[in-house]
C-alpha cells in the first residue's frame, strides 16, 4: 500500500504541475485556492498585515534597547535612561506645539 502511494505521488510530480494529476486538473478549483504566482491564496487582512509590520519594527527596537543599556553598566545606564526620558519629554512638547499651530491655522 505504501509503495503504491509513493509511486502515485512520484508520478504526479513527474507529470508536471504542483503535484496535481493533469487528468484530474480542474482549473476553477485551482483558481479558487491558488494565486497567479502558483502559491496558495493569502487570507490576511489589512489589520493582520499592519500588526505584522508594527511587531517587526517595534519588536526589534525594543528587544535591542535592553541589551544596549545593559552594555553601558549600572551608572552610565541610569544616566542614559534619564537622558532618554528628558529627550522624550522635549519631543512631546515640540510635537504638541506643532499640532497646536497646525490646528489653529486649519481652523482659521
Amino acid at each position: 500500500m505504501a509503495i503504491e502511494m509513493q509511486e502515485k505521488k512520484s508520478n504526479n510530480f513527474s507529470k508536471g504541475g504542483h503535484g496535481h494529476d493533469p487528468e484530474m486538473f480542474n482549473h476553477q478549483e485551482y483558481s479558487k485556492n491558488f494565486d497567479d504566482d502558483g502559491r496558495q491564496k493569502r487570507t490576511g487582512t489589512l489589520l493582520t498585515a499592519s500588526a505584522h509590520i508594527i511587531t517587526a519594527v517595534i519588536g526589534s527596537g525594543v528587544l535591542s534597547l535592553a541589551w544596549a543599556i545593559a552594555q553601558l553598566g549600572w551608572i552610565a545606564g541610569g544616566v542614559k535612561i534619564q537622558l532618554c526620558g528628558a529627550a522624550q519629554y522635549a519631543n512631546l512638547v515640540g510635537v504638541t506645539i506643532g499640532y497646536t499651530i497646525t490646528a489653529s491655522i486649519s481652523l482659521a
